[in-house]
């Protein structure tokens, strides 16, 4: 035995007692969920069960797809018959906002892909183009290369929706400043087509089938159609108050969206009134079209609303709860949509509930959820008070949990890739933000660190931990590390590939921590967590140690060999 705990034996036996309990604290929980492998239960790819309703029958050469479903990057939807290029080209996915696409994500086990920082907290949701490129506003409006490195940032755009990207490439949004009144079309390449004047666009815009980009101009309260060669205004439709909604298009280019005012407004292809249908609140969300031509949207009155596009006349209304979000739609008209009263929802094209899940401790406000080819839905809950818990939850569509995955704040919306990686913003108490990348690891990444060091110790000692991780291509790689303690080592190196890392590292609390470390390459491919349990089970803060500590103050002389054992000089 060492001195100090033949010093702790002498005392105890010297006051007569007879043992000391060793406090063990609870292993930290990893957060893993087991997932369904069961991929033809919930899988989207089944053609022969999505037959094109007999209204719709079109016959489309060269084109082997899912009526009214986004198969692929090159893939055309049928509700318009026009492509879709991009693989998530603006809120919602498409122009009917549906949030649903034919990419599989059976592989996506929640690993975090990598991070992106923002300027400020990404209120925005992201859009992902052709090549792959995902564009996603805080402050500045960033292009982001798909691992994760910034392309170009273009300044003076202050974004909290998703922009859009026709085809083009060209992507298009607004300013929410109130400085700067500008509404954008900016080139792949981050340059600018044209910049014109729109009195703050808070709602994404949308790109019609002829390339005319509608947008709402929220502070004077106007729906704005815009040609896209130049930006002039091609008509405008003055409504009675603000428009944080974005608008949705139907098939006939009807044009639906809400309003402050708390109508839902729907719009000839020029711009005239169609019809209005008016709700018991305000309407921030924005609508959903179904396959039938339904309009779907929420109110801040609590309901759900379904209303028939011939007429603008109610076909149902279903009390779930204030939310900014939209309704998610599956092929089967099945409706998913989270509210603020903890609840995410499964709703029947009649307006019944199939199903609803408890999403605490967070809460959803206006993340529309993605729904994927496999059936899963993504979407991210939020907490205004920032007391912690908030997630990404990964949903299969009978409403079982496939995983969860502890997130800062969520207002974004998520967007799906053609490989299977779920992209979504996220925003932190002190307004840092993250553009967080979900999916399979790349081979190509490093591995997973060994770390090596003392796996038991005391509380409030140092001790020394080395790190080590091989790149498959042998390039440099940079350090992550988390010692179970509430402290992190930040992105520290780049050493060469192998090449052992060593920390120092106290705790200062007795209990059992996982250490849990991640490298990084030069492409910035983020590899897997190693990890090391290190327990700290002993602690000599006693009662005891401070008693005899006085006693020896007092006494000088007496008990020699306890004075040594205790380093007491």
């Amino acid at each position: 035995m060492i001195r100090k705990e033949l010093a702790v034996v002498i005392i105890l036996l010297f006051v007569g007692s007879n043992s000391l309990a060793v406090i063990s604290s609870i292993a930290q929980n990893s957060g893993e969920t087991d997932i369904s492998t069961n991929e033809d239960t919930y899988y989207y790819g089944n053609f022969e069960r999505y037959l094109l309703p007999q209204h719709l029958s079109l016959v489309i050469p060269d084109y082997n797809i899912v009526p009214y479903f986004n198969i692929g990057p090159k893939s055309q939807n049928i509700m318009s018959l026009q492509p879709i290029i991009s693989d998530w080209p603006m809120f919602g996915h498409d122009i009917y906002h549906t949030g649903r696409c034919s990419y599989n994500t059976n592989k996506n086990l929640g690993q975090t892909f990598w991070l992106f920082e923002t300027e400020i907290g990404a209120l925005s949701s992201p859009v992902i183009a052709d090549d792959e490129t995902i564009y996603i506003g805080s402050i500045t409006l960033d292009a982001v290369y798909p691992n994760g490195t910034l392309k170009w940032s273009h300044s003076n755009i202050t974004l909290e929706t998703a922009p859009a990207i026709d085809d083009n490439g060209t992507i298009y949004c607004g300013n929410v400043r109130s400085d700067y009144h500008h509404f954008n079309a900016i080139y792949p390449n981050g340059t600018t087509k044209w910049c014109v004047y729109i009195n703050r666009v808070i709602g994404s815009p949308v790109i019609a089938g002829d390339g005319t980009i509608i947008a709402p101009e929220s502070v004077d309260n106007k729906i704005v159609a815009l040609y896209p060669s130049n930006g002039t205004r091609k008509w405008e439709f003055l409504t009675n108050d603000y428009i944080y909604s974005s608008p949705a298009i139907g098939l006939d280019g009807t044009i639906y969206c809400g309003c402050h005012d708390g109508n839902i407004y729907a719009l000839n292809p020029n711009g005239t009134l169609r019809w209005k249908y008016l709700t018991g609140a305000w309407v921030h969300g924005s609508p959903s079209i179904g396959i039938d031509g339904t309009v779907y949207c929420g109110s801040d009155d609590g309901y759900l609303y379904a209303i028939d596009p011939a007429n603008g006349t109610m076909k149902w209304r279903l009390l779930i709860g204030e939310s900014y979000a939209s309704p998610t739609i599956d092929l089967e008209g099945t409706l998913y949509i989270g509210v603020w009263e903890k609840k995410f929802y499964a709703i029947n094209p009649n307006g019944t509930i199939k199903w609803s899940f408890d999403t605490s401790p967070g809460k959803v406000w206006g993340s529309t959820a993605a729904l994927s080819g496999d059936g899963t839905l993504y979407f991210g809950t939020c907490d205004l008070e920032w007391s912690g818990g908030v997630e990404i939850i990964a949903l299969w569509i009978n409403g079982t949990v496939k995983w969860r995955r502890p997130l800062d704040t969520v207002f974004s919306s998520p967007a799906i890739s053609r490989n299977g990686i779920v992209y979504i913003g996220s925003r932190t108490s002190m307004g840092d933000g993250y553009l967080n990348a979900f999916g399979p690891l790349d081979p190509n990444a490093p591995s997973a660190p060994t770390i090596q060091g003392q796996s038991q110790g005391k509380i409030k000692k140092e001790y020394s931990y080395n790190f080590s991780s091989n790149d498959p291509l042998d390039k440099d790689v940079w350090y992550y590390i988390s010692w179970g303690d509430e402290t992190v080592q930040d992105w520290f190196g780049p050493y060469p590939s192998g090449e052992k890392v060593t920390l120092p590292h106290r705790w200062e609390l007795k209990g059992t921590f996982k250490i849990e470390a991640r490298a990084k390459n030069t492409d910035n491919l983020w590899g897997p967590y190693g990890t090391l349990d290190v327990t700290m089970p002993f602690s000599y803060d006693i009662p005891f140690q401070q008693f005899w500590m006085r006693v020896l103050e007092r006494f000088p002389n007496a008990f020699p060999i306890l004075r040594f054992l205790l380093e007491f000089n």
